[in-house]
Parts: structure tokens; sequence; C-alpha cells
């Protein structure tokens, strides 16, 4: 699994990206299954990359009218919209 294998998914017209299209686009049976190809050192990039552009939609999603769902997406991506401060 490569770039030829992930790049015809984005080269698809009228469809809206997600990580578990692209898991099924690509024949994996779960996202746990193809996050754990981001472990391998010959896939880390272009899965990496994968994910980047899915998460670049969402993020372009929170300029328009309803947000919401683009946000649920990237509280799952790792974002945050509070601050955390450490005390010690």
């Amino acid at each position: 699994m490569g770039e030829n294998k992930i790049n015809p998914y984005f080269n698809q017209d009228n469809i809206k990206y997600t990580i578990t299209g692209l898991c099924l686009f690509c024949g994996f049976e779960s996202r746990q299954a193809f996050y754990a190809y981001e472990k391998k050192k010959e896939f880390d990039y272009i899965i990496k990359r994968a994910r980047l552009t899915i998460e670049n939609m969402y993020e372009q999603k929170l300029l328009g009218n309803t947000p919401t769902g683009a946000i649920f997406a990237l509280k799952n991506m790792g974002w945050s919209d509070r601050r955390e401060i450490e005390h010690s």
C-alpha cells in the first residue's frame, strides 16, 4: 500500500473525504489497522500525509456556517478548544 493506492481516493469527485472512507477504499478492516500501517517506516509518510489532507478539509469547514461536524472530527484528531495550563 502506497501512494498508488491512496492517491486515487483523493482524485474522486463528489465525495466527502474521511478517515473511514479512506480505510474502506484501501481495503482495511478497521481504523486501527490503518493506523498500525503508519508505524511502518515504508508507509509512515503517505499515511501521515493522507491524514493531514483529511484534517485540512475539516479545518477549512470551520470557516463555514455550520462547522459543528468539523469541530467534532478535529477534536477526535487531537485538536482542543480549550487551553490547558499546568501548575507546578
